[in-house]
């Protein structure tokens, strides 16, 4: 038997037996690995896409959580929410629009007539809308706007009282103070400002300078004026500030309250008879003002109902002022009451009615000189007010 030496033939057989097998394992390394690569590519591709799908959405849900916790947060303290009172602003700020509707009967009793006198009554119809804007959790701006129509409902209440077209805006700002969440507080402070137009149409001074004309035809009517006598044009200017507090007492309890002053400055322009011309007499009134609102909220109940009642008192100091200068003081409180029923079954929503009481409204008694010369007055005023409230929260 012939043996191959080590150094020869047999040294390369085993040479190329090694190498081959090398080599068949690093193709075999090479395949694996780069079959490894795609797959982990693959597989880093897919994570990405998954990555990225799963951001966006837990980004969306996280933004609509936040979206409706703010909503939630906008009038809602210690997991009781709060509706919008009647007699008074909220301590919230928030983004809303809301529209509001209501019919006003005025009874005025005593007053004065040819024979003696009398209850005379009025009816009115308001149209109002208001929109408020949050800006941050501090700071919100609002604005109203409001129009009515008053008249007299039977002949004698026509003559005497006659009719009003009031137009008014508003806008002002607020600012939240403080927010406590354990304890179920919030206060803020409210300013703004405002402008009404109105225009009354008085029937009596109307007949009283027909009569006055020297004769009774039209062209002479005309020539005196007296249709000027039938409208009082007037403008008020309003600057008004308050103390707002939100209190929630229990879950399905809370408490609104307020103390706010305002300043109006009033210019009413009638027809002088005498001179012919219009004349301008001045009214200035300051208000301090003081409510109070408790709503019941049975929506934790499984029943989707809110109660509010509201005491609303009012301290006013007027002094006015004639064409001649005269000078004349008044100061007068004035109580209102109301009761309002909400549903309550949606966060975003606020959908109800409410009915307004005005009590011993001083500064709408009428006054008069009898033949005599004798001053007197009629007797205190009251008022009463139906409204329907809607307003969306975003």
């Amino acid at each position: 038997m012939r043996v191959y030496p080590l150094r020869s033939g047999g040294i390369r057989l085993v040479r190329r037996l090694l190498w081959g097998e090398r080599r068949r394992r690093a193709e075999s390394r090479s395949a694996f690995e780069h079959g490894g690569q795609e797959e982990e590519l693959s597989m880093c591709s897919t994570r990405r896409t998954l990555s990225g799908s799963s951001i966006l959405a837990l980004s969306l849900l996280a933004l609509t959580a936040r979206g409706a916790a703010a909503q939630e947060e906008s009038r809602a303290l210690a997991t009781h929410r709060y509706i919008p009172p009647l007699l008074q602003q909220p301590a919230f700020i928030t983004t809303h629009f809301g529209v509001r509707e209501g019919v006003t009967s005025l009874i005025v009793p005593d007053a004065p007539l040819e024979l003696g006198t009398d209850e005379l009554r009025a009816l009115g119809f308001t149209q109002a809308i208001d929109l408020g804007v949050k800006i941050t959790d501090y700071v919100g701006l609002y604005g109203t706007a409001s129009g009515s129509v008053t008249s007299g409902i039977d002949a004698g209440s026509a003559f005497e009282v006659g009719a009003d077209l009031e137009g008014a805006f508003e806008l002002g700002a607020v600012l939240r103070l403080a927010r406590f969440e354990p304890i179920g507080t919030e206060i803020s402070l409210r300013f703004s400002g405002g402008m009404q137009l109105a225009n009354g149409f008085d029937v009596a001074q109307f007949i009283e300078a027909v009569e006055e004309a020297t004769t009774q035809s039209v062209a002479a009517v005309r020539r005196s004026d007296a249709l000027a006598l039938l409208s009082t044009p007037s403008t008020s200017r309003r600057l008004g500030g308050g103390l707002f507090v939100a209190q929630t007492l229990l879950p399905q309890l809370g408490l609104q309250a307020s103390l706010a002053l305002r300043q109006t400055k009033t210019t009413a322009r009638p027809f002088d008879f005498v001179k012919r011309a219009r004349v301008d007499e001045t009214k200035d009134s300051l208000d301090l003002e003081a409510a109070v609102a408790l709503s019941f909220d049975a929506s934790s109940l499984r029943v989707p109902l809110a109660l509010m009642p509201e005491y609303r008192l009012v301290r006013t100091k007027v002094e006015s002022r004639d064409d001649a200068g005269e000078k004349s003081e008044l100061t007068y409180v004035s109580h209102y009451v109301g009761i309002g029923l909400y549903y309550s079954g949606r966060e975003n929503l606020v959908l109800g009615a409410g009915a307004v009481f005005g009590l011993n409204l001083e500064g709408d008694r009428l006054a008069w000189t009898t033949a005599e010369g004798t001053p007197r007055r009629s007797g205190a005023p009251s008022e009463r007010q139906g409204q329907f409230v809607l307003r969306y929260v975003w």
